[in-house]
């Protein structure tokens, strides 16, 4: 059995909305502006086909450095970081047990802050969205893992806090949890047959 996380909204903060704000101010633009550029990007974003720094640069076309815009970006991303303690002692007791795996959509610079903090390093499997070229909720990144693993859809348990990327799993077998927090993450783990040290 495999317990296939997701990463933000699970382990780390989703740090999206804050991030849009106080980059908007420092790059110039309203939020909404910078928050509808952002979410019209997200596919090429995730599946590593445009960087942060060429978002910014096609947002701004000159009008800032780009790399200034990229170190900012790092840097509040970094000061939004934040690993949950108790999410990660329960993926310590789960691995005693289970293969472990994550399953993020990111962009590349973010995958790489994260990779050198770590974060990847905890679980058995990561899968990046921007190393695959898809991003949840595409069936098909689903299916690539479950090739990747060599193990039937039933014997993965994926874990997310967006119900659309739940939805994409499910329909492809796997067994599924939305997350809305370590208790009750554990009661729906064991409602699978999930057992586990505490």
């Amino acid at each position: 059995m495999v317990i296939l996380f997701d990463l933000g909204g699970v382990f780390v903060p989703d740090s999206t909305e804050a991030l849009n704000r106080e980059m908007a101010e420092y790059a110039g633009v309203t939020e909404d502006v910078l928050a509808g550029k952002w979410r019209d990007a997200l596919s090429a974003l995730f599946t590593g086909r445009m960087s942060v720094r060429g978002f910014y640069s096609s947002l701004l076309m000159g009008e800032v450095d780009p790399n200034t815009l990229l170190m900012k970006h790092i840097e509040i991303y970094l000061r939004l970081y934040r690993l949950d303690q108790d999410m990660l002692k329960f993926l310590n007791h789960v691995k005693t047990r289970y293969v472990t795996a994550c399953l993020t959509n990111t962009e590349p610079e973010i995958a790489e802050v994260n990779r050198q903090k770590g974060l990847y390093a905890h679980f058995d499997h990561a899968f990046l969205s921007t190393e695959m070229g898809l991003r949840k909720p595409d069936k098909d990144m689903f299916l690539t893992v479950i090739g990747k693993l060599a193990v039937a859809p039933g014997e993965v348990v994926f874990v997310d806090d967006k119900p659309e990327n739940v939805a994409a799993a499910d329909s492809v077998g796997m067994k599924t949890v939305v997350f809305t927090d370590r208790l009750s993450l554990m009661d729906e783990l064991h409602r699978l047959g999930i057992v586990f040290d505490h």
